[in-house]
């Protein structure tokens, strides 16, 4: 996606010159993409907009740092569970970069959790 928005004239590539509201941002969309994982009514089919909030900001943050500590812990005994949470953050890490960028009409989309679901659903099965 990335190269994509380079070839459109979007500019530099990747996350060079990202500012404080790009990344309150990118991380609110990580708080938004788990609480829509965890609780995920009501479907919206379409969000057009997305305001940064301190509320996602902070529960992603708080979030990360507990996969970040689960992560460590369980390396060597499960090895399993720190996979699928790594495959979990690194599936959700392109959908966040959409509601940072201008790459897609729709800033969030439910669609985006299909690959990040599975990875949750394989860790809690």
């Amino acid at each position: 996606m990335g190269l994509r928005y380079y070839n459109f004239g979007g500019g530099r590539l990747g996350f060079s010159g990202l500012g404080e509201v790009q990344i309150v941002k990118f991380f609110s969309a990580f708080g938004f993409y788990i609480g829509k994982v965890l609780f995920s009514y009501p479907l919206e089919n379409y969000i057009a907009e997305f305001q940064p909030s301190m509320t996602f900001f902070t529960g992603s943050m708080i979030l990360l740092t507990g996969f970040v500590l689960l992560c460590s812990v369980t390396r060597r005994r499960q090895p399993l569970v720190c996979l699928h949470l790594l495959f979990f953050l690194l599936t959700l890490a392109p959908a966040c970069y959409v509601a940072v960028s201008t790459v897609s009409m729709t800033p969030l989309a439910e669609r985006y959790l299909y690959l990040p679901s599975y990875a949750l659903c394989y860790f809690l099965g």
